[in-house]
C-alpha cells in the first residue's frame, strides 16, 4: 500500500512540474527555441534568469545570501547567482 501510495505522489509531483514548465514557457516569456526546451526539460544554464531557474527547478529558497550573491540549494544540486542570473552550480 505505501508503494502505491509512493508511486501515486512521485507522478503527481511529475506532472506538477512539467505543467510549471510548460505553463512558463506558454506565458508569453521572450525565450529562444533550446531555452524554451531546456525549461520544459528542467534543466539549467549559465545567465538564466532567477525566474527561469525556478520555472526549471521548482520554487528553491536561498540558503545564503550576500549583497551580490545568492545559493540556492535543491535537491543534490546547490546554484550561485549573482545580479539575478545563475553564475555556476555544483553537484
Amino acid at each position: 500500500m505505501k508503494i502505491v501510495f509512493i508511486l501515486i505522489l512521485l507522478a503527481a509531483c511529475i506532472g506538477c512540474a512539467s505543467s510549471r514548465r510548460q505553463a512558463y514557457v506558454d506565458s508569453g516569456a521572450l525565450l529562444l527555441d533550446w531555452e524554451r526546451q531546456a525549461i520544459l526539460e528542467g534543466k539549467i544554464w549559465e545567465g538564466m534568469y532567477e525566474s527561469q531557474m525556478f520555472a526549471s527547478l521548482g520554487k528553491i529558497y536561498p540558503a545564503y545570501s550576500t549583497t551580490y550573491t545568492k545559493c540556492y540549494r535543491y535537491y543534490g544540486i546547490t546554484v550561485y547567482t549573482r545580479g539575478g542570473r545563475v553564475a555556476y552550480w555544483v553537484k
